[in-house]
């Protein structure tokens, strides 16, 4: 009998997650991303989920609004749901002023400095006037970490957190960030991701999640929607 472990899907990991904290930390967050959404897409908008995976969040969305033209960028994946979104490799293959709302959740901290510059950059070229960028990362400071941590240790028998860098974390310190961020969410620093977001857009609203208007080191996640900074007057 082979002892390999199987390895959870992403569903098992957040919405579907066998601890409850867990499961209603992510169903909140799901919920909160399409609502988000839904106030700022119109019926026939365009809508491009960036990092899209397997289409869960373009399916609830395409059950809100089956006319409108929804959009994957997923190099990686395939959909699950081929028939609610078209899917492309990168924002490059979509034009320019195309997209009414573009989503990046839970993706951000995975990307190198390089290519969260590019995305930025390729957000600000794809938005029409006044679309929207909406965002959501999360908050890897504050009284989540160690329970994110346990869970983490939980589900891959393995964690890259110190019980210092725990207690670092807990009270709003630091923690060094891994070369390499695909996998991992140490070290991610929403504060500083919000200040470089801040360099090609602005911060139109932010709010935290799961527990709505407590702050940021009671949650686990932070969202911003933000609108392209207009041209600088002389």
């Amino acid at each position: 009998m082979s002892d390999t472990k199987v390895k959870p899907t992403y569903a098992e990991m957040t919405v579907d997650a066998a601890n409850p904290l867990v499961r209603y930390s992510h169903r909140t967050r799901m919920a909160r991303t399409v609502n988000t959404i839904k106030r700022h897409l119109g019926p026939n908008g365009v809508f491009v989920d960036f990092g899209a995976g397997t289409g869960m969040l373009l399916e609830s969305v395409r059950q809100i609004f089956p006319e409108a033209d929804l959009i994957g960028v997923e190099p990686y994946m395939g959909s699950l749901y081929p028939d609610s979104a078209r899917y492309v490799a990168n924002l490059r293959d979509l034009p320019d002023r195309s997209a009414d709302v573009i989503g990046g959740f839970e993706v951000c901290e995975h990307l190198y400095d390089n290519e969260l510059r590019d995305f930025l950059g390729g957000c600000q070229r794809i938005l029409r006037p006044g679309g929207h960028l909406i965002l959501s990362v999360p908050i890897m400071q504050g009284m989540a970490v160690a329970l994110k941590e346990l869970n983490h240790l939980r589900i891959h028998g393995a964690t890259q957190y110190s019980l210092g860098d725990v207690c670092r974390a807990t009270i709003g310190l630091s923690v060094s960030r891994p070369p390499d961020p695909r996998t991992t969410h140490k070290g991610f620093d929403f504060q500083q991701f919000s200040r470089t977001v801040e360099g090609c857009f602005r911060i139109e609203s932010r709010f935290y999640s799961p527990i709505a208007g407590a702050p940021w080191f009671v949650n686990s996640q932070v969202f911003l929607i933000c609108v392209p900074v207009g041209p600088k007057r002389s």
